[in-house]
């Protein structure tokens, strides 16, 4: 499992990976999760707040809704 934090800018966390494509891949997952997080402290991508941080979104990764710091 791997996993990035709004909250804490440019730091992810990862678990051990044997293969250094599978590494690869959650490197660059991760670093994307910080640029959306960098991209959002220059102004929200809602207008409405509550759309934020109770709604959930379409996500082509998922067949479930998300919530945007999910």
């Amino acid at each position: 499992g791997n996993t990035t934090l709004s909250r804490m800018p440019g730091a992810f966390v990862t678990s051990p990976l044997r293969s250094p494509v599978a590494l690869a891949d959650d490197l660059i997952h991760e670093t994307y999760h910080n640029r959306l997080f960098a991209l959002e402290e220059h102004g929200p991508f809602f207008e409405n707040e509550s759309a934020r941080t109770d709604a959930c979104h379409y996500s082509p990764w998922r067949s479930d809704p998300r919530p945007v710091f999910g």
